[in-house]
């Protein structure tokens, strides 16, 4: 989580880029308000251009959401299983 690993004054995106670069995969939390954010839309593209390999991703970007019904899927991710993750007492 960006807001635990970077310091104050640290370039964030720069930041953001290389915990990326050494991730295992990057979760990828849909919503409503991810899906309007530049900032998220800029991390997954990074993820896809720099780790995508030739699955297109698949085996590093994993995607879940919580909210019914699920915020548009961009054209370039269509192919990744969203997997919903019910809340508790639902």
């Amino acid at each position: 989580m960006d807001t635990e690993s970077l310091r104050s004054g640290e370039d964030w995106q720069a930041g953001l880029a290389r915990a990326i670069d050494r991730a295992d995969i990057l979760q990828l939390f849909w919503s409503q308000n991810a899906a309007r954010s530049r900032n998220v839309r800029d991390e997954w593209e990074y993820a896809l251009e720099s780790r995508g390999d030739d699955a297109r991703g698949a085996h590093f970007i994993r995607p879940v959401y919580w909210q019914k019904p699920i915020a548009e899927v961009p054209d370039e991710l269509p192919h990744l299983h969203f997997h919903f993750m019910a809340q508790a007492g639902e």
